[in-house]
């Protein structure tokens, strides 16, 4: 089993991995606003890659539908990937009166013995037990000894958002990368204000820690990446940008960019080798393998989803990613029909392989996806997998 647990015992001796030099301690980085010892941490060999299995929107309906249909599934999966780390990013049920359906998500995911996390998508409020009353259920097994489930209801439950924590990945006290996991909320509902500030917090509070200081152009800032439900509208844009006139950018002295409008038509998987952003479909088009988002006029149509603004969230959640320069991959799900992975001005957005049948899941698109840490580099590499026969 990978050690993983709460991060209170080795956030007192974890080195600098940046080019600045550790605290020692936390004492300097800590705010009331960001709880350090609060968060988890998975240990990553030293001699592989470290490796992040997503499962999304498995819609588990009763423990009987999750044993029949779902649940043997994702074993297989567990099994061919061998993972370091399962996520499981929202609508893992469906919502029942009694919490049969989480309890039973629960014991599968703990039968494949490694590290899982979950956040929270808009379909376990459905039934009687509700966000809360789930919730409750993961964070009374995130308690249990011998537990592999890392939970956290985090700050927000005032404001219905729970699940809001954050899991270190760690190679012998240095950080390969913080994960941070939100309740991005129900449909159409983008992030807090307050949830963008403890993400600010958060980012500059573990590079205090881990590189002395937080100091992005000098190297001084952890590597992270965000896994939620909804996608935000950036989402549609990158994904926009690569099915029409397409904006491919340059990046000149940190955050400069310069454009050049280019129409590219269909774009096939290996497009952008070299380039500064990358798009690729899947296997709907036979010509082209791995992750898709569709290139037919009706594909197109389901990419229209109705989303507000990205000012509805105040702060601007991915303006902040953006400018706090320490993540580089959001991962969501929700929309059951895309499953693709685009690089756009900066950051990569993963729209997860949805992984339980039923739902309106498109039966050609049920899988999972698998996020790669390079061990000697940290390169982060993204793959769509699909389920045979789909």
């Amino acid at each position: 089993m990978k050690a993983f647990g709460k991060l209170i015992a080795s956030v007192t001796a974890a080195a600098a991995v940046c080019t600045g030099v550790a605290t020692g301690g936390i004492a300097a980085a800590a705010q009331p606003e960001f709880d350090m010892t609060s968060m988890f941490y998975v240990e990553k060999d030293s001699d592989r890659d470290f490796v992040i299995l997503q499962f999304t929107d498995t819609h588990v309906q009763s423990a009987s539908h999750g044993e029949r249909e779902v649940f043997p599934v994702m074993k297989q999966w567990v099994e061919q990937v061998n993972p370091d780390m399962i996520v499981l990013t929202g609508d893992g049920v469906n919502g029942t009166a009694d919490g049969n359906d989480m309890k039973a998500l629960i014991r599968a995911m703990n039968s494949y013995e490694k590290p899982w996390a979950y956040v929270f998508g808009n379909h376990e409020k459905d039934g009687g037990m509700g966000i809360r009353g789930n919730s409750a259920l993961l964070r009374e097994e995130a308690q249990t000894e011998g537990t592999y489930l890392m939970y956290n209801e985090g700050m927000f439950t005032d404001e219905g958002r729970y699940g809001n924590y954050v899991v270190n990945v760690e190679q012998r006290g240095k950080i390969v990368s913080s994960l941070f996991f939100f309740d991005s909320g129900r449909e159409y509902e983008t992030f807090l204000p307050s949830q963008t500030e403890w993400y600010a917090e958060g980012v500059k509070n573990l590079s205090e820690f881990y590189c002395g200081s937080y100091a992005p152009f000098d190297g001084n800032v952890i590597p992270s990446m965000i896994f939620h439900h909804i996608p935000t509208d950036e989402y549609q844009y990158a994904a926009n940008a690569v099915l029409s006139d397409n904006y491919v950018y340059t990046e000149e002295g940190g955050s400069v960019y310069t454009y050049e409008k280019v129409k590219i038509g269909k774009v096939p998987a290996a497009y952008g080798s070299g380039a500064n952003w990358e798009f690729s479909y899947g296997q709907r088009d036979a010509r082209v393998k791995n992750a898709r988002i569709h290139n037919t006029e009706s594909d197109k149509a389901l990419l229209e989803y109705a989303m507000y603004e990205d000012e509805r969230s105040e702060a601007g959640f991915v303006s902040v990613v953006k400018d706090l320069h320490s993540t580089t991959h959001l991962f969501c799900g929700h929309r059951h029909t895309n499953d693709a992975t685009v690089k756009f001005e900066g950051l990569t957005y993963t729209f997860g392989t949805k992984t339980g049948p039923g739902n309106s899941a498109d039966g050609k698109q049920i899988g999972c996806t698998t996020i790669r840490i390079a061990n000697k580099t940290g390169a982060i590499s993204v793959e769509h997998k699909y389920n045979k026969g789909s």
